[in-house]
């Protein structure tokens, strides 16, 4: 299977697999995001895609404005990996008192 970059700009890289949910691999590795629905409704896991292409695999970002989306914004839930990619404007998870 085919490896792939996942840069956070000023934070990391982290490989992931093609294919890979975005989320799942952030969370694996690192817990750099907060998530509520994964499933592309309530957008707390939102961040901006500056480089590279996700995949949605069908799935609609139902919390993301057609303005937002071409701004570059992306809901790791359902976002699948299909190359390497460079992320910003992550809502990291913090380690007391928060949701995931």
């Amino acid at each position: 299977m085919k490896t792939c970059i996942v840069s956070i700009v000023d934070q990391t890289e982290i490989k992931a697999q093609f294919g890979d949910n975005l989320l799942t691999v952030l969370n694996n590795q690192k817990n750099l995001s907060k998530s509520a629905c994964r499933n592309g409704n309530c957008r707390i896991c939102r961040c901006r895609l500056i480089l590279g292409v996700i995949n949605y695999q069908n799935k609609i970002p139902l919390a993301l404005s057609d303005k937002e989306q071409e701004q570059g914004w992306i809901l790791p839930c359902i976002s699948t990996i299909v190359g390497d990619i460079k992320i910003t404007d992550l809502n990291p998870l913090k380690t007391k008192g928060t949701l995931k």
